[in-house]
Order: C-alpha cells, then structure tokens, then sequence
C-alpha cells in the first residue's frame, strides 16, 4: 500500500479552491426571501425557497407572474419570469434579479424576453421597493 501525502501548503490550496469554487450564496444568505410581499395596490407575491431554489407567484387582475430562480451570491436571487395576460392567456417571457436590502425590503429590476404580448422584447423595468408582509 502506498501513502500520498500532502504538504501543508498543498492542502491549504486545495482547501481554499474548494471553499472559492462553492457559489457564495451557499456560504450564507444575508437575507431569505420566504414569505408574502407588497408592492403598492399590484398585489402581493409568495416566495417559498428550497436550499438556493426560489419560486414565486404575482397574481394580479390582469395577469399572473411564475418566478422560478437561485441566489446567485448572498443577496441577489437571478429568476426566469413566465407572464401571462389573464384576459387573452397570452404569454411572455421576462429574466428578473431581486436584490434583498434587508430582511423587509427587496428591489427587482426586470427585462422583457420577447414581444409576444403587451411588452417589447428588451423593455426594462424597477420595483423600487417590496415590502415584507409576513
């Protein structure tokens, strides 16, 4: 049987590319975005988190948001967005990314993927200010 050893300073490099190649979100997230939001009179959204798994929903009178997305470092979460308009059902596709500035509060900034519907592709856009209901 034969025994490989490792200097010490081998295995410190070693350790700290393993611990540099882990997505920083993993280390710890500064803030969960689990529970039900606010923003203004357009409604509410329900964020369930599973590891760095988020999903999320936004119903309004006039249409539905599904967010399906990960933290991407400890503070910002990274989501594929499906809308649809609830009067025609049609459809469209939106990338969005969350930033939590507190516990409370969290901000979007959206981009539109296409222009099957009532946004152009590449149409942007800011939520300011989401607030914590529960």
């Amino acid at each position: 049987m034969h025994r490989i050893g490792l200097s010490a300073a081998a295995a410190l490099v070693i350790g700290l590319t393993l611990v540099a190649a882990r997505p920083a979100a993993q280390q710890q997230l500064m803030f969960d975005i689990e529970g039900i939001w606010q923003y203004g009179p357009v409604g509410t959204t329900t964020c369930v988190r599973e590891g760095l798994s988020v999903t999320c929903t936004l119903v309004t009178p006039s249409t539905t948001h599904l967010f399906i997305g990960r933290y991407i470092s400890p503070t910002q979460i990274a989501f594929h967005i499906t809308r649809r308009n609830r009067m025609s059902g049609c459809t469209t596709f939106m990338s969005a990314t969350i930033t939590m500035l507190s516990y409370s509060v969290y901000s979007s900034n959206w981009t539109a993927l296409d222009s099957n519907c009532d946004l152009r592709a590449g149409q942007t856009g800011v939520d300011a200010a989401w607030n914590r209901v529960n």
